[in-house]
C-alpha cells in the first residue's frame, strides 16, 4: 500500500509530529532534483545532437555510395537515390542547427551544411559534364566516325572496280589508321587516361597525313570528293575530341578535388563531433550518479532525527522510501558504467520514484539505441572495407588478364551486394568479349573461317563482335572467290592443252602433205628434163606431168585450207591467252586484298599475309606465262600466214604447169623450151616448199612449247588449290577441296 502512496501523503499522513524535519528534507531533495536537472537537461541535448550526427552521418555515406554507382552506371536512378540521400541530410543538418546552443557546436553544424552544399553542387556539377560528354560522343564522335568509314568504304569499292591497287592499298592503310584512333579514344573514355587520348591524336593526324598522300594520286572527281568530305569530317573528329577532353578532365578535377575530399572528411568530422557529445554524456552520468547518492544521503540523515521523535513510523516510512531509491541508485551506477543490461527497478510503480525509475530506463533505452548505432557504424565500415578489398582483388585480375575472379562474398547490407554484383557482371561482360574474340582468332590462325562470334553485346563490345564477324565473312567470301577464280584458270589450261594438243596433230599432217608435194615436184623436175631427151615419149610424159600437176593443186589446195585452220586456232588461242592474262589480274588484286586485311589483323592475320602473298606470286607468274605464249602465238600466227602466202603462190605455179602442160599437148614441138620455163618455174616451187616445210617445222615446235607452258600453268593452278584447301569456310567440313 505504501509503495503506491506519494512521498507527500506519507509525509502529511504519517509525519506530522516531524513535520520541520520533513521540510529540511523536502528543501534538500528540491536543491538536488534542481541541479540534477540541469545536468539531465544537458545530458538529453548532448545525446540528442549525437544522435542526430550519426543520421548525418549514415545518410552521407549512402549518398557516397549512390554517387559510387553513378560513376560506375550513370542512370537516372542513382541520381534520384543520391538527392533523395542530400535531401534527408539537410533536413538533419537543419535539425541539428536548432539545436546546438553554444559557439562551438554552431561553429561545426555550420561546418557541416557548407560541406553538405558543396558535396550536392560538386555532384550536380559532375552531372552537367556528364551531360557534355555523353552529347558529344554521341551526337559527333559516334556519327563522324562512322560516316568517315562509311566514306573509305565506297572509296575502296570505287577504287577495286577502277583496279588501281596502289590507291586501293593507301585507303586501306588510311581505314586501319581511322579504327586505332578510335580504339584508342574509345579507350580514353573508358579509363581517363591521357595515354589513350595521346594516342588517338597520334593516329588522327597520321591518317589526314595519309589521306593527302592519297588525294595526290586520286584522279576521278567523284572519288577526290568523297575523299574531301572524309578529311573534313575528320577534321570535325579531332576538334571534338578535345572538347571532349575538356569536359572529362573538368569532371574529374571536380570529383578528385571536392567529392573525394568533402565526402571523406565530412564522416571524420561528424564522427568526431559524435564522439564529443558521447563523451559529454559519459562525463554528465557520473555526476548524476553523485547528485542523487548525496540526496539519498541527506534524505537519510533527516530520516535518522525523524526515529527520535517517532521511530516506528520513521522506520516504515524510511523503509518505504529507502529501499526503491536504493535499488533504483544501484540500478543507475551499473547504468553509469555502461552496464545496459541491468534492470532498472521501479518502473511499476505510480509515485515519484516510479517517475524516477521510467527516467532511467528511458536514459538506458537511450544508450543501449547509441550502443546498437556504434556496432552498426562500425559493421558497415568493416563491410564496405572488405567489399573495396574484394574489388580491388577483380580490378588487380583484371589488368592482368584474368576474368575469371568474382566477389562471392554476401554481405547484410542490401546495396553492397548489389554494387558487388554490378561489379561481377561487368567482368563477367568483359571476359565473354574477350573469350569469344579469341575463339574467334584462334580459329582464324587454324585456318577455320566459319567462326564468329556469338552471344549479345552492348557498345563497344557490340561494335567490336560486329567487326570481327564481318571480318570472317570477307574473308570467307574472299578464300571462295580466289578458289573459283584458280578452277577457271585450270580449266582454261586444260582447254589450252586439248588445242595445243590439236594443233601439233595438225601441224604434223601439214608436215606430211608438204613432204608429199616435194617429192612429186622432184618427180616433176626429172620428168621436165627427160622430156628434152625423149622427144618420142613426149604424149605419154605429158600425160603423166598433166597428172602430176593435178595431183600438186589438190595437195596445195588441202595445204591453203589446213594453213587457214591453224591460222583461225591462233587467233582463239590469242583470245584465250586474254582471258587467262585478266583472271591472273583479278587474282594478283584479290590477293592484295587480302594481304591488307591480313596485315589489319595483325599477329592473327601472318600466316594469311603469307597465303596471300603466294597466291600473288602465283598469279604473277600465271600472267607472265600467258603473256610468252600469246608472243608465241603471234608469232606462230605471222608465220602461218607467210606459209599461206607461199602456198598460194604454189598452187598458182601449180596452175601455170597445168596449162603448160596442155599447150605441150598441141605444140610437141616447143617441149625443150617450155622443159626449160617448167623446170625454172619447178626450182622455185621446190624451194618454196622447203621453206613451208621449215615453217611447218618451226610451227610444230613452238606448238610443244605451248603445250608445256600450259602444263606449267596447270601445275601451278593446282598448288594454288592446294594452298586455299587449308582453309574452311563452311560448318560442314573444310568447303576449299584439294587438287589432286
Amino acid at each position: 500500500m505504501l509503495d503506491n502512496m506519494t512521498l507527500t501523503q506519507k509525509i502529511y499522513g504519517g509525519f506530522g509530529v516531524v513535520i520541520a524535519i520533513l521540510m529540511i528534507i523536502a528543501g534538500a531533495s528540491v536543491y538536488s532534483n534542481t541541479s540534477s536537472g540541469t545536468d539531465f537537461s544537458n545530458y538529453h541535448h548532448a545525446a540528442d545532437l549525437s544522435n542526430e550526427a550519426g543520421h548525418i552521418q549514415t545518410n552521407m555515406l549512402e549518398a557516397r555510395l549512390a554517387f559510387f554507382k553513378y560513376r560506375q552506371q550513370p542512370s537516372p536512378q542513382s541520381i534520384d537515390a543520391f538527392k533523395a540521400r542530400m535531401k534527408t541530410v539537410e533536413d538533419i543538418s537543419k535539425t541539428l542547427t536548432s539545436l546546438v546552443q553554444n559557439e562551438s557546436e554552431k561553429s561545426a553544424v555550420a561546418g557541416f551544411v557548407t560541406q553538405i552544399k558543396n558535396y550536392s553542387n560538386a555532384f550536380d556539377t559532375v552531372i552537367q559534364a556528364q551531360v557534355e560528354q555523353d552529347e558529344l560522343v554521341n551526337n559527333s564522335l559516334v556519327v563522324l566516325g562512322s560516316n568517315i568509314l562509311g566514306n573509305l568504304a565506297e572509296l575502296n569499292s570505287q577504287l577495286i572496280a577502277a583496279k588501281d591497287t596502289d590507291a586501293t592499298l593507301k585507303v586501306n592503310t588510311l581505314t586501319s589508321s581511322i579504327y586505332s584512333m578510335r580504339l584508342a579514344i574509345t579507350k580514353f573514355l573508358l579509363n581517363n587516361d591521357l595515354k589513350d587520348f595521346d594516342a588517338g591524336v597520334n593516329d588522327s593526324k597520321r591518317a589526314l597525313a595519309e589521306g593527302k598522300e592519297l588525294a595526290a594520286t586520286l584522279k576521278a572527281p567523284e572519288n577526290k570528293r568523297i575523299l574531301e568530305a572524309t578529311l573534313t569530317d575528320l577534321d570535325n573528329y579531332t576538334r571534338d575530341l578535345e572538347k571532349v577532353k575538356t569536359v572529362i578532365l573538368k569532371r574529374n578535377m571536380v570529383i578528385h578535388d571536392v567529392l573525394n575530399v568533402v565526402g571523406p572528411q565530412m564522416g571524420l568530422d561528424t564522427e568526431a563531433f559524435k564522439r564529443a557529445h558521447l563523451d559529454k554524456q559519459d562525463a554528465l552520468g557520473p555526476q548524476i550518479a553523485t547528485a542523487m547518492s548525496n540526496s539519498v544521503y541527506t534524505s537519510e540523515v533527516a530520516a535518522a532525527l525523524a526515529l527520535i521523535v517517532a521511530i516506528v513510523l520513521s522506520l516504515v516510512i524510511a523503509r518505504s522510501i529507502n529501499s526503491p531509491i536504493a535499488t533504483l541508485t544501484s540500478a543507475m551506477a551499473k547504468l553509469a558504467e555502461n552496464q545496459l543490461d541491468t534492470e532498472v527497478p521501479g518502473t511499476s510503480l505510480n509515485n515519484e520514484i516510479g517517475s524516477m525509475a521510467k527516467a532511467v530506463n528511458v536514459f538506458k533505452q537511450n544508450a543501449i539505441k547509441i550502443r546498437n548505432l556504434a556496432l552498426q557504424e562500425a559493421a558497415l565500415q568493416e563491410e564496405k572495407a572488405d567489399l573495396q578489398s574484394n574489388i580491388a582483388g577483380v580490378v588487380s585480375a583484371a589488368v592482368a588478364g584474368d576474368f575469371t575472379k568474382r566477389i562471392t562474398k554476401r554481405y547484410d547490407n542490401p546495396d553492397l551486394d548489389a554494387f558487388a554484383r554490378n561489379v561481377n557482371t561487368l567482368v563477367t561482360s568483359v571476359d565473354q568479349s574477350v573469350s569469344e574474340t579469341k575463339r574467334v582468332i584462334l580459329a582464324l590462325s587454324q585456318g577455320d573461317l566459319t567462326e564468329s562470334m556469338a552471344g549479345t553485346y552492348q557498345g563497344v563490345f557490340c561494335e567490336l563482335q560486329a567487326h570481327v564477324n564481318e571480318t570472317m565473312a570477307t574473308l570467307r567470301s574472299l578464300m571462295q572467290q580466289v578458289r573459283q577464280s584458280a578452277d577457271v584458270i585450270n580449266g582454261g589450261a586444260d582447254e589450252i592443252r586439248q588445242a595445243s594438243n590439236d594443233l601439233s596433230r595438225r601441224t604434223e599432217t601439214q608436215a606430211a602433205s608438204l613432204e608429199q608435194t616435194s617429192s612429186a615436184l622432184e618427180e616433176i623436175t626429172v620428168a621436165v628434163k627427160t622430156s628434152t631427151e625423149r622427144a618420142q615419149e613426149s604424149s605419154h610424159m605429158v600425160t603423166e606431168a598433166r597428172q602430176y600437176a593435178e595431183n600438186s593443186a589438190d595437195v596445195v589446195k588441202d595445204a591453203t585450207a589446213a594453213m587457214s585452220r591453224i591460222e583461225q586456232a591462233s587467233k582463239e588461242i590469242t583470245q584465250i591467252i586474254n582471258v587467262i592474262d585478266e583472271i591472273a589480274f583479278q587474282t594478283n588484286l584479290l590477293a592484295l586484298n587480302a594481304g591488307v586485311e591480313a596485315a589489319r589483323a595483325g599477329e592473327a592475320g601472318k600466316g594469311f599475309a603469307v597465303v596471300a602473298q603466294e597466291v600473288r606470286e602465283l598469279a604473277q607468274r600465271s600472267a607472265t606465262a600467258a603473256k610468252d605464249i600469246k608472243a608465241l602465238i603471234t608469232k606462230s600466227s605471222n608465220e602461218v600466214e607467210t606459209g599461206v602466202k607461199l602456198v598460194t603462190s604454189t598452187g598458182e605455179a601449180l596452175w601455170s604447169i597445168q596449162q603448160k602442160v596442155v599447150g605441150i599437148a598441141a605444140q610437141v614441138t616447143s617441149i625443150a623450151t617450155a622443159a626449160n620455163e617448167q623446170s625454172t618455174g619447178l626450182s622455185e616451187v621446190s624451194t618454196a616448199v622447203n621453206q613451208m616445210d621449215q615453217v611447218t617445222q618451226q610451227n610444230a615446235a613452238m606448238v610443244e612449247e605451248a603445250a608445256a607452258s600450259t602444263s606449267k600453268l596447270a601445275d601451278e593452278t593446282i598448288h594454288l588449290l592446294n594452298l586455299i584447301s587449308r582453309f574452311k569456310v563452311d560448318a560442314s567440313g573444310y568447303g576449299m577441296r584439294r587438287a589432286a
